[in-house]
């Protein structure tokens, strides 16, 4: 087994599951996504009514648009999961506007976060072009955004069927784990989780889905999100937080590919589901590397 570790100073080493395997490229515990509890993999297609668009004018569900709507943020600061500011963002429209690409709001990400000492209404937004350059995904403040009566109502009309798809989840059985530090080998990080991806391109990488700027993303759902990658952001966790691991989901293994090639590595991404809980006691359930928890 490959061990690798950055920056976990008093922890013990950390065994990373994207490692080889005699004989089989996926891990013993592999199933099929379609078999998950529609409870723990929940399918925007029928939830959301009012999805966004890509930049062919595909569908995308798990965003939305406001049906006749331009949307836009201000410049204001993007918060993680504790409330805390993590970037910038600049003023821009939000979604596909004419043909360029400025980000796109979560469909049912919306929540209240402890801001300043204050609760405060915030939504998750994809890709926000950011002032030091560049992008970032992130929590931002609903009244920053426009136009905020019509997204809070999609949002949380959105947010209530997602709660009652997900109302048996409190039966389950969870362990304790806590969100660390980990670096990929050097050759897997530049790999992707999908098959023929161009060199070129960054979307779909392995190492997006391990810690990143000292944060773990949560995966709303998988594998499906319209955009040539696995799974779909939803939240992000500082290194530190404490997650609690679904004992009855087993790992879902997602066979890694080098570029521009349709065979399998002999690497693999253990994806499981659990939940952490923000600043504001909110139980936020997603998916996230096995690899990226200890405990």
């Amino acid at each position: 087994m490959i061990r690798y570790c950055n920056n976990l100073k008093s922890l013990p080493y950390v065994a990373i599951s994207i490692l080889a395997i005699s004989g089989s490229a996926f891990s013993q515990n592999e199933i099929d996504p379609s078999e998950i509890d529609n409870a723990k993999n929940v399918s925007m297609r029928h939830l959301n009514l009012h999805p966004g668009k890509g930049s062919k004018g595909q569908t995308i569900y798990n965003k939305i648009q406001v049906p006749g709507k331009v949307m836009s943020i201000a410049e204001t600061p993007l918060y993680n999961s504790m409330g805390q500011q993590i970037a910038t963002a600049r003023a821009s429209s939000v979604g596909y506007v004419n043909g360029v690409k400025d980000g796109g709001i979560n469909a049912a990400g919306i929540c209240t976060l402890i801001i300043e000492g204050k609760p405060t209404e915030c939504v998750y937004m994809f890709s926000i072009n950011i002032k030091k350059g560049g992008r970032m995904s992130g929590w931002a403040v609903l009244s920053s955004l426009t136009p905020s009566v019509e997204i809070s109502e999609l949002q949380y009309n959105i947010k209530a069927k997602v709660d009652t798809q997900r109302s048996t989840l409190e039966k389950t059985s969870y362990q304790r784990k806590v969100v660390i530090d980990v670096t990929l080998p050097k050759e897997a990080a530049e790999w992707y989780l999908m098959a023929n991806r161009a060199a070129s391109k960054s979307q779909g990488k392995a190492k997006y889905y391990f810690t990143k700027r000292g944060h773990l993303y949560g995966l709303f759902n998988i594998p499906e999100s319209g955009q040539q990658r696995y799974g779909v952001s939803c939240d992000m966790m500082p290194i530190g937080t404490v997650f609690y691991q679904d004992e009855n989901q087993a790992p879902v293994a997602i066979p890694v590919f080098q570029p521009d090639s349709s065979e399998k590595t002999k690497y693999v991404l253990n994806l499981v589901y659990g939940y952490f809980v923000n600043n504001n006691g909110e139980k936020r359930y997603c998916w996230t590397n096995l690899d990226c928890l200890q405990g």
